[in-house]
């Protein structure tokens, strides 16, 4: 990645050559875009390095490349450029891409996946259902396109290929999968390599029509007219002068052919626009909002406007992470581990217990109001309290009907202006509060589908959430509900939440990295789908 001057940013070992153009999309919504692109692969090498191809999403973070998540099932290289577009029609976009000939031209292997065109999701890297599917011959160098070329609302994809005889070319093919036909391939077969990215533009019949190098077809892959042009290179639809134009090259020269104003031009030229991104979409709006979360290895991960401070993933830590805590106000937080330790990063350390021989492993932490001090709290309910932090009461030398799992503490607006007191809450949903914190109900006496693991206390201080493993949500005092994940089967198990700045609204997270987000919470991004060292076990 280099910035406006050439100047380094930041590089990702691929483990092979890359011949792809990558495209570019916020989808994690923090104002900044993450890379998707495609490489080669040879078996051998460390990690998923197979002999195929691997497709990736990668994340500018902490001065960085971080790999979002991987696609390595292809046996063919991936050697394309990339679109990207909302196919399904559901608003979640996904990444199209063809594939390479590495493989099947040199050692007659993965050829079925040479002749491919794949969809994968840009959140977590899922294949798009009834993706990827099958092309005439190989997608090598041919970036795909989308537009609307049918008229239903929904984009399709086009995309060339080359027909490869004893390593040579010797034709190709335009294939177009039409969405109003459910993906159905429409083909126009060429004498000669097509291996340029085609376009979609109305070039003069006043509908949609697919340009490739010397050929215009309408919808059906039907040729409706002849230029000059050469194969090897993408052309171009836009403003030249006083009118439009229709620009390609051949040999040493440029051609310019007159075209009326066009109706449509859904795909202008390669890679949709003059930056490259790969999409003619401009981007979600900012997340004016943001949340973080925290793996058991201590590695942090920032969504939206959260700031990053540091974390303990590069540590060996003595035991692992089981939760955190952020400051009321400003960006720094803390982060507990199982055995008591805290780690601290853009804010105060105010002492741990981390030396001290525990009767139950600590399982998580609160920050006070004023984001002086802390309280940690073991799964006994034990409460070990430090900075401005008071000790108010615990039940460390009570017998309890099930362990607890996690602590809040009460805001600034809680009875007195200073807010002193907290709530945990066990595995059965019973809640045990001290000081100002007020009891609002429970679900102790309640037969549960799953087991709480943690809560979330209103703006005010007169209600708090409980979330079980499962992402059932319960409500007391003043908290609304806003949804939740109970009825849905998950990837993993939901492991904390956190509530937005109004209280109208939360986010959960997931073991796996998931986010789910209700009421007015935004959603900023997560890593569900991303291999990660360590699960998540929470978020502040």
């Amino acid at each position: 990645v280099l910035d406006g001057h050439c100047n380094q940013l930041a590089d990702y070992d691929n483990g092979d050559t890359v011949w792809s153009a990558p495209a570019l999309f916020d989808i994690d919504r923090d104002g900044a875009r993450e890379i998707f692109i495609g490489g080669d692969s040879t078996a051998g090498a460390a990690g998923t390095y197979h002999n195929g191809g691997i497709f990736r999403s990668l994340k500018f973070q902490g001065g960085k490349l971080v790999e979002r998540w991987e696609r390595n099932d292809s046996n063919e290289d991936f050697q394309n450029g990339s679109a990207i577009g909302d196919l399904e029609g559901n608003g979640r976009l996904a990444v199209v891409t063809g594939s390479g000939a590495y493989y099947c031209r040199n050692k007659g292997t993965g050829c079925a996946d040479s002749a491919k065109v794949w969809a994968f999701h840009l959140d977590d890297g899922s294949n798009v259902g009834g993706w990827p599917k099958a092309t005439t011959y190989t997608t090598f160098l041919a970036a795909p396109s989308l537009g609307d070329l049918d008229g239903d609302g929904k984009l399709d994809v086009v995309i060339g290929s080359v027909n490869y005889q004893n390593n040579q070319p010797v034709a190709g093919a335009v294939d177009a999968f039409l969405s109003a036909s459910n993906g159905a391939r429409v083909t126009w077969r060429s004498p000669q390599e097509e291996d340029g990215s085609p376009i979609i533009a109305d070039v003069g019949a006043g509908a949609p029509e697919v340009v490739v190098a010397g050929s215009i077809l309408d919808k059906g892959m039907n040729v409706v007219g002849t230029y000059t042009g050469n194969n090897k290179d993408a052309v171009a639809v836009g403003k030249l002068g006083s009118g439009y134009a229709l620009v390609s090259a051949f040999g040493d020269t440029v051609y310019a052919y007159d075209i009326p104003t066009p109706t449509s031009a859904d795909w202008p030229q390669f890679e949709n626009n003059a930056q490259r991104t790969g999409t003619g979409l401009a981007g979600p709006p900012r997340c004016t909002m943001g949340y973080r979360t925290v793996a058991a290895d201590g590695g942090m991960f920032i969504f939206g406007t959260a700031s990053f401070q540091g974390s303990a993933g590069s540590i060996r830590l003595n035991s692992p992470v089981v939760g955190m805590a952020g400051t009321p106000s400003g960006p720094g937080y803390w982060l507990v581990a199982r055995d008591g330790g805290v780690f601290n990063y853009g804010v105060a350390f105010s002492g741990s217990a981390g030396s001290i021989r525990l009767n139950s492993p600590v399982v998580g932490m609160a920050a006070t109001a004023s984001g002086g001090g802390y309280w940690l709290t073991g799964g006994d309910g034990g409460i070990f309290n430090y900075g401005d932090a008071p000790f108010l009461g615990s039940t460390g030398n009570i017998r309890l009907n099930s362990p607890v799992v996690g602590i809040a503490a009460a805001p600034s607006s809680t009875a007195t202006p200073y807010g002193i007191g907290y709530w945990f809450v066990a595995r059965d949903g019973g809640v045990f509060n001290y000081g100002f914190a007020g009891f609002h109900g429970s679900t102790g006496s309640l037969h549960l589908n799953s087991p709480v693991v943690g809560m979330a206390v209103t703006p005010s201080g007169a209600g708090y959430w409980l979330v079980a493993a499962d992402g059932g949500i319960f409500t007391f005092g003043d908290a609304a509900f806003f949804g939740s994940t109970g009825s849905l089967r998950l990837n993993s198990p939901i492991v904390g939440m956190q509530r937005t700045p109004t209280g109208a609204g939360y986010w959960l997270v997931a073991a796996d990295g998931g986010v789910f987000s209700f009421g007015d919470a935004q959603f900023c991004g997560s890593v569900g789908g991303t291999h990660l060292n360590s699960p998540m076990v929470g978020m502040g």
